[in-house]
């Protein structure tokens, strides 16, 4: 059969789509919280967003490194305390750095969850980033560019 490109396709009027509203709740510090429940799930996802991508930047490269630097442990905890803990509790931790934020991802077992937020809110308010940690990272990422400079394009 080939192709007869002068003639288009079928097309269907499109269903009414049913999005999950999210709800709207304000915390006592003033901070919104969105909520989407899609009723008793055993697997919770919570995300984070925080004003502080590249847009936000006083210094180049701040975001990116800090977000490498939340998950490299605190004052109590250390990389490896972290990746225990959450693997021991079959949860799964991520940071995304962008342009207009910084996103930390979480997902676990509905059971864990609140144990997982009081760790993590431990994590981040007790940050203790490491002068020689920040150094050899930002070392790491210049290589990196130089690498990336050198190789020939075609």
């Amino acid at each position: 059969m080939i192709l007869d490109r002068t003639i288009s396709p079928v097309s269907y009027k499109m269903k009414k789509q049913n999005f999950f509203v999210p709800k709207k709740i304000c915390s006592r510090k003033g901070i919104d919280i969105f909520l989407v429940s899609f009723g008793n799930e055993e697997i919770v996802k919570i995300e984070f967003f925080f004003e502080s991508g590249i847009w936000y930047e006083k210094k180049n490269g701040e975001s990116y490194f800090s977000s490498i630097l939340i998950q490299e442990g605190s004052k109590n905890k250390n990389q490896n305390d972290i990746a225990d803990f959450f693997d021991f509790h079959g949860a799964f931790f991520s940071v995304k750095n962008g342009v207009d934020y910084t996103s930390v991802s979480i997902s676990c077992l509905a059971k864990f969850v609140e144990k997982i937020l009081n760790f993590f809110f431990e994590m981040i308010n007790f940050l203790d980033p490491k002068e020689d940690r920040f150094i050899h990272l930002k070392d790491l990422e210049v290589q990196k560019i130089k690498i990336r400079n050198a190789e020939i394009d075609f």
